[in-house]
C-alpha cells in the first residue's frame, strides 16, 4: 500500500488528508464550543454588558483559528515529505492570516458598535461628532486590515518577496512617481482624515453645499453624500468642503431660528397681532419654546412688514413651523375686522371740489367787467 504514490504522496497519506481536516474541524468545534460556553458563564457573573456581545462577535473567528492550529498538528502526523509539507504549511499560514484578518475586522466592528452605543447616550450634537469619527475610522481600519493581510499573504511567495526586496532599492524614486500619479487620490484620503478629526461637517448636519440645501447622510474617505429636501443625493468630493466655503446650519447646535415676513396695512394693530401670535405658537408641536417674537421691520409707501421670529429643534421642524406661522398670520389678517388689515391701495378725493371745478370748465370764463 505504501508503494502506491501520486504527486510524491502515498495512498495512505492521501486518505489521511481529508481525515486530518475533518478531525481538526471536529476538535475545533468541540473545543471551541466548550471554551465559548465557559466564557459565557463567566460573563454572566460580571456587571458589564458588552462582554456577551464580544463573545458573540469573536466566537466564529476563534473557532476558525483553532481549526487552523489543529491542522498544523494533524498534518504533521501524516509524515509528508518536506517539499509537500512546506506547501501545506504555506497554505495553512495563508488561511491563518485570513482568519486573523476576519477576527480583526470583527473586533473593529465591535469597538465601533460600543462607540455608537456610547454616542446614543450623549446629546444629539456630540452624538453626531462621535458617529462621524467612528464611521471614518472604521473604514480606515477595514482598509488597513485588508492591505496588511494581503501583504502578508503575498510575502509567502518567494517571487513576490524577491520583487519586494529589489524594489526597496528604488523605493525613493517609486514613491515620488506614485505620489505624482496619485496626487488627487492622496489629497482625497488626507481630506477625509482631516474631516474625521476636525469635523467641519458631521453625520446629520444640515448644510448648504454647492448651492444645494440638504442633510449629510454619509461620509466616506473620498466623498460625502448629501440628501436634499426632495430626496436627491448629491455626491460631493471631500476636498470641496475644505477648499470652498459652505454653510453648516447645525455646526454648534441643531437649534435654529427662522423668520416669517408678511405685508400688512398701516392700520394693523401690531400689539394685538403680537399677543395672538404668542397664544398660537404655544399650540405648535414644532416650536421648542425658546424664541418667539413679532416686529415691524420695514415700512414702505403702502404697507408695513411684519416679521415673526420663531425657533425649533432642527431644520425639518423649523420649515414646518414657518409654514404654519405664515398660514396662521395670513388667516388672522383675513378674518380680523373683515380683512381691513390686508394691504390696501387708498384713493382720496373731495367730491364737491371736483364737481365745482368741472362745472367751471364747461361754462368757460365769466363776462369781463
Amino acid at each position: 500500500m505504501q508503494s502506491i504514490q501520486f504527486l510524491d504522496i502515498e495512498l495512505w497519506q492521501w486518505i489521511g488528508v481529508p481525515a486530518a481536516i475533518f478531525l481538526a474541524l471536529g476538535l475545533a468545534l468541540l473545543a471551541g464550543g466548550v471554551i465559548v460556553k465557559t466564557l459565557r458563564r463567566l460573563s454572566k457573573k460580571t456587571e458589564i454588558a458588552w462582554d456577551d456581545q464580544l463573545i458573540d462577535q469573536m466566537k466564529g473567528p476563534f473557532r476558525f483559528f483553532l481549526f487552523i492550529l489543529i491542522q498544523f498538528v494533524s498534518f504533521r502526523l501524516l509524515l509528508l515529505h518536506s517539499p509537500v509539507q512546506e506547501i501545506v504549511d504555506r497554505l495553512l499560514l495563508i488561511t491563518l492570516v485570513i482568519g486573523l484578518g476576519w477576527g480583526a475586522h470583527r473586533l473593529v466592528g465591535f469597538l465601533s458598535m460600543l462607540a455608537l452605543l456610547a454616542a446614543s447616550r450623549e446629546d444629539i450634537h456630540r452624538s453626531r461628532g462621535i458617529r462621524t469619527r467612528v464611521a471614518v475610522f472604521r473604514r480606515i481600519g477595514g482598509v488597513f486590515i485588508i492591505v496588511f493581510c494581503a501583504a502578508l499573504i503575498l510575502m509567502q511567495f518567494d517571487v513576490v518577496r524577491k520583487i519586494g526586496v529589489s524594489l526597496l532599492a528604488s523605493a525613493g524614486i517609486a514613491g515620488i512617481m506614485i505620489g505624482f500619479a496619485a496626487q488627487k487620490s492622496i489629497q482625497s484620503l488626507v481630506a477625509g482624515l482631516q474631516i474625521a478629526i476636525t469635523q467641519p461637517i458631521r453625520l446629520g448636519d444640515v448644510v448648504i453645499a454647492d448651492g444645494q440645501y440638504g442633510t449629510v447622510e454619509e461620509i466616506q474617505l473620498t466623498f460625502v453624500v448629501v440628501r436634499t429636501w426632495d430626496l436627491r443625493r448629491l455626491i460631493l468630493p471631500v476636498e470641496n468642503f475644505l477648499r470652498s466655503g459652505f454653510e453648516n446650519w447645525t455646526r454648534s447646535s441643531s437649534d435654529l431660528l427662522g423668520t416669517v415676513e408678511v405685508h400688512a396695512d398701516y392700520s394693523t394693530p401690531v400689539q394685538q397681532v403680537r399677543e395672538a401670535l404668542l397664544e398660537y405658537i404655544k399650540t405648535c408641536e414644532n416650536w421648542d419654546g425658546k424664541a418667539v417674537g413679532l416686529q415691524v421691520t420695514e415700512a414702505t409707501d403702502r404697507t408695513i412688514v411684519l416679521r415673526c421670529l420663531v425657533s425649533s429643534a432642527d431644520s425639518g421642524k423649523l420649515w414646518d413651523l414657518r409654514c404654519q406661522v405664515r398660514e396662521w398670520l395670513v388667516d388672522f389678517l383675513q378674518n380680523r375686522d373683515a380683512g381691513k388689515y390686508l394691504p390696501q391701495i387708498r384713493l382720496e378725493s373731495n367730491f364737491y371740489t371736483d364737481v365745482h371745478s368741472a362745472d367751471q370748465q364747461r361754462q368757460g370764463p365769466g363776462p369781463a367787467r
